[in-house]
């Protein structure tokens, strides 16, 4: 496999999928952003999902999917240990979603932030059962500001609380033998819409007002299309080596 512009990445050996050790998948912050499109689509290829979410921009996300038997829709907060370990007794695999997402959000309420992103994420690995698969939505604000290409050993420097409380996240997961996938900044419609991220903000502006600002021009961004991450974070569930 190789990276952008023929960079060299690290080997791996893509298997199908082993659905006697994957059955049972838990998302957390499934009624989310990314979560609301990874659902359907985990749905889609027969697996039994649980989205276990604390439902703060509502549930309507998921309503479509309600009739669904094997989706099983719980209420809770990972800050609820004894709740959360309870839902995943019986996950095959575990992608974790929930978090107090960007930098705006992570600067109104710092010590929410840091509890979501952090002690919520400990929770899970505190209890992670040997044979569970965990699989964390990291971001690439862990690298801060980088001149150049970035790759897995490239060192990480987050400059906001935001990216400071996702790498110590991504720490503990990795700790405990799971994955952090450091996305990029993600756009496109999903069912849980946000028009506070870039290239969507840019569209919306685009639409109704006919016209939008561009500053620094010279700056770039890395970018992710809403309906490409639920394959990425899936991916190290079948990589072997």
């Amino acid at each position: 496999m190789t990276g952008i512009q023929g960079e060299s990445v690290t080997e791996v050996n893509v298997v199908p999928r082993d659905d006697q050790n994957v059955k049972k998948v838990l998302v957390t912050g499934g009624a989310g952003y990314l979560g609301s499109t990874m659902v359907p689509m985990l749905l889609d290829e027969g697996f039994e999902v649980t989205v276990y979410d604390c439902f703060s921009w509502g549930i309507s996300p998921l309503l479509p999917l309600a009739s669904n038997p094997r989706l099983k829709i719980v209420k809770g907060d990972v800050l609820d240990e004894e709740s959360l370990k309870e839902v995943m007794k019986d996950a095959d695999a575990i992608v974790h979603l929930a978090a107090i997402v960007g930098y705006p959000a992570c600067s109104k309420d710092p010590e929410l932030a840091k509890n979501v992103n952090v002690t919520g994420t400990k929770n899970i690995t505190k209890n992670l059962k040997q044979g569970q698969r965990l699989v964390y939505a990291s971001t690439g604000s862990c690298y801060g500001a980088v001149t150049g290409m970035c790759t897995e050993d490239t060192p990480i420097s987050p400059l906001t609380l935001y990216g400071s409380t996702k790498a110590d996240g991504e720490k503990l997961v990795r700790d405990v033998g799971g994955v952090g996938l450091r996305l990029a900044t993600v756009f496109g419609i999903s069912p849980r819409l946000r028009l506070d991220l870039l290239v969507n903000d840019l569209t919306n502006k685009a639409i109704k007002m006919r016209t939008f600002d561009l500053y620094e021009g010279s700056f770039r961004r890395t970018f992710l299309h809403v309906r490409t991450q639920p394959k990425l974070l899936f991916l190290p569930f079948n990589i072997t080596g």
